[in-house]
């Protein structure tokens, strides 16, 4: 990343996720508010009321690696004591979770495990509040030991780069999907740009009829909407766990990419109950819902 000027030093963020054994931490650096006290925040966001469940063993440290004052504020937010502006990095354990069961919100939190990491920024990133606006920031995103396991990693903001530099709103970059696994990638040509789907597991459909049907309804959408879609628009494949004989279908659209959950090859049944769908854009539609849940 390129060296900032002095304006822009205060919206530089970076954020690294860290395989270590069956544990990922997330790391992030970023300059205090220049009122001597930030605000660290996790959302509650799609049906998790308690994001906080998810995050143990929060170290807040100056450049030099000396703790800072942490006060808890309330379940979901820390106020930490700072010289104003000054430079500081927190890291903090992503809890390994237990299979989530076949509901949609489940998956909205992180996943963590042997196999497989999934999490929805919303609700996986501490963020500094005075940062979490409309307006751009430098942001690096980094993956460290997942290459070393054989995984590839993606993002709503790129595939198999262990290193990223955006610019972008930090509001955007959290509502965002990460994914790392053995996972599998097919890409489409779409409008001059390209449909990156990145699929675990197996599933009843191959991962490039999915991708075509995917093609048709972002081109549904752009058309409906008149936008063109994002490129490349990143679309994620998790398998669900315990979906066994139920209609187990979901997702959410985020930026730049839509995260789906789907039941693995034999678990899915088709029979009976009813259904639900919506047409959306790559751009407007914040959530949709394909079949019940059950």
């Amino acid at each position: 990343m390129a060296e900032p000027s002095a304006s822009d030093a205060a919206r530089r963020i970076a954020y690294t996720f860290a395989r270590e054994g069956g544990d990922v931490h997330v790391e992030a650096e970023w300059r205090g508010d220049a009122s001597g006290t930030t605000e660290l925040k996790l959302e509650t966001w799609g049906g998790i009321l308690d994001p906080e469940a998810n995050v143990q063993d929060l170290l807040v440290l100056d450049r030099g690696g000396l703790p800072l004052p942490v006060d808890r504020a309330t379940p979901q937010a820390w106020t930490v004591r700072h010289r104003p502006g000054q430079m500081m990095s927190i890291r903090y354990r992503l809890v390994a979770s237990p299979p989530p069961g076949p509901g949609p919100s489940s998956y909205y939190r992180p996943v963590v495990r042997e196999e497989v990491f999934h999490a929805v920024g919303e609700t996986a990133l501490l963020f500094p509040e005075h940062l979490d606006d409309e307006e751009p920031c430098a942001i690096r995103l980094r993956w460290r030991g997942f290459a070393e396991a054989g995984w590839t990693v993606a993002s709503s903001h790129g595939v198999g780069q262990p290193q990223l530099d955006l610019s972008l709103s930090l509001e955007r970059f959290r509502h965002g999907v990460f994914y790392a696994g053995p996972l599998r990638r097919t890409a489409r040509p779409f409008r001059g740009g390209t449909i990156e789907l990145v699929a675990g597991g197996s599933f009843d459909i191959s991962d490039g009829a999915l991708a075509v049907l995917a093609e048709r309804v972002i081109a549904a959408g752009c058309e409906f909407f008149a936008e063109e879609a994002p490129s490349p628009f990143v679309i994620t494949v998790l398998p669900l766990a315990g979906a066994r004989n139920a209609k187990a279908l979901g997702g959410t659209s985020l930026t730049r990419s839509f995260a789906l959950f789907l039941a693995e090859r034999g678990e899915w049944a088709s029979e009976g109950g009813g259904s639900s769908s919506r047409s959306c854009s790559p751009t407007r539609c914040s959530t949709s819902g394909t079949a019940e849940w059950s």
